[in-house]
């Protein structure tokens, strides 16, 4: 292949990862479990606060929330869209009371298949007595593409990294 050629292979990797993961942030956000399912792999893994420092295993400790925050009144009504790029998500017509932004991402590729996405996710929200709220996450998200079947998060590990008022 040519350098530019490997060059356009990579630019069109790094889109579709960075869309994936868009993607899945803006299904976690929505509470839609179908869209989550799409983009994560069933055996994903993950290390994050609310496990209290056990390695999670499978999609089952992440569908309780999504069952949890279904069944609650304030899920219903918020609705939340994604900063990104204007290509990569449609624009809401509606005032998020959520926003969600991954700030600096960096992907890096480990072959065809395989890419880490590193970035810092901030979570802007209005509380519950009217005060802007952010809470800040260090994220960082393994995608496989098996078997040219789609980007799949296999493991993810996030941190929370403070909150502003």
């Amino acid at each position: 292949m040519s350098i530019t050629s490997d060059h356009e292979m990579y630019q069109h990797i790094v889109h579709d990862v960075m869309k994936a993961n868009y993607e899945l942030l803006e299904a976690i956000a929505r509470n839609d479990w179908v869209s989550y399912e799409k983009y994560v792999d069933s055996t994903i893994t993950c290390f994050e606060p609310e496990a209290a420092g056990h390695l999670i295993e499978g999609t089952d400790f992440h569908k309780f929330y999504f069952q949890q925050s279904a069944s609650s009144a304030t899920a219903k009504k918020n609705k939340s869209i994604l900063a990104s790029p204007s290509h990569l998500l449609p624009h809401s017509e509606t005032t998020p009371s959520c926003l969600n932004t991954m700030a600096r991402p960096h992907v890096r590729l480990l072959g065809q298949h395989a890419a880490v996405v590193s970035y810092v996710r901030l979570v802007q929200f209005v509380s519950e007595n009217g005060a802007v709220q952010v809470k800040q996450y260090e994220e960082t998200r393994i995608w496989q593409n098996k078997n040219m079947d789609g980007w799949r998060n296999v493991h993810m590990h996030r941190s929370q990294i403070g909150t502003s008022e």
